[in-house]
């Protein structure tokens, strides 16, 4: 497991990386428990109701899918957690 930084502007990211078969990607337990804590930070609570395929987190305004895998890709994580650390 490597820890993965990625900065951009003032935003910095870090999330737990796995390297499986030359792709990075997050455990979707280790997303969703990074989702608990923003919510946590902006005073909000992660709303979760069960689409077909996916998981449909809210946190405050703002809605995001989760793909229902145990390992999301690296690139999905960060959109994910970019989404909900934007300023609303």
């Amino acid at each position: 497991m490597s820890l993965g930084v990625m900065a951009e502007g003032s935003l910095a990211i870090a999330i737990d990386l796995n390297w499986q078969e030359g792709r990075r990607i997050m455990k979707r337990r280790a997303l969703m428990q990074r989702l608990n804590k923003i919510a946590k930070r902006r005073g909000h609570i992660v709303e979760i109701r069960e689409g077909g395929r996916h998981t449909v987190v809210k946190i405050g305004a703002r809605q995001s899918s989760v793909p229902r895998h145990t390992e999301i890709n690296e690139m999905t994580a960060k959109a994910i957690i970019r989404h909900f650390e934007a300023d609303e």
